[in-house]
């Protein structure tokens, strides 16, 4: 069994935000599949078990804010018995443009304090990621707070959706074949 941990911030005032990229991308994950997107609510956080692409995986939103989201974590890898070579955690990333997607085994935070937190918690950094690139040329002089924080505009919504698909297909493949270095291959692409 998978778990797939999308990062974000609960709440309507976030749900579209370009930090919550992770609750989108699961969000994807359930309509790619039929499944209506009801979570189940338990202690830091909210789940939804399903099969996809032939394993059983846990897909879970921690429901504590983005800079606790260790605690949400945890929570669901201890509920289910799920060890940390089997975690999946999908994140924004400032540092990659819009639209790109990275995948990686293992690593520092980046200076993402959610995932900072999930490193610290889980005491470890040995688990794959799945980064959105959020940066844009129409940042501008915004602190990286506001920015995170707002609302992905129209004009951006395709280029995340193309993101969310590759993810998407990058999952596909790894859970299929579990060939990692394959995905890496055909989605990490040089910015």
């Amino acid at each position: 069994m998978y778990l797939i941990v999308g990062l974000g911030n609960p709440g309507r005032r976030y749900q579209f935000t370009r930090h919550n990229l992770g609750f989108l991308f699961l969000d994807y994950i359930c309509r790619e599949q039929g499944e209506s997107v009801r979570f189940k609510d338990k202690l830091n956080f909210s789940f939804i078990r399903t099969e996809l692409f032939g394993e059983d995986v846990v897909l879970a939103k921690p429901s504590t804010f983005m800079n606790l989201s260790g605690n949400g974590v945890k929570d669901a890898l201890n509920y289910f018995k799920i060890d940390t070579n089997r975690l999946i955690v999908c994140y924004d990333d400032l540092d990659l443009p819009a639209g790109n997607i990275r995948i990686r085994e293992r690593g520092a935070s980046g200076g993402h304090k959610g995932l900072a937190h999930v490193i610290n918690v889980l005491a470890t950094n040995e688990f794959l990621r799945i980064r959105f690139g959020i940066d844009s040329p129409l940042r501008g002089d915004r602190p990286g707070v506001d920015y995170v924080l707002s609302k992905i505009p129209k004009g951006e919504q395709e280029l995340f959706e193309n993101a969310l698909k590759s993810a998407y297909n990058a999952l596909h493949i790894f859970l299929e074949e579990h060939d990692l270095k394959k995905v890496m291959q055909l989605y990490n692409k040089r910015v």
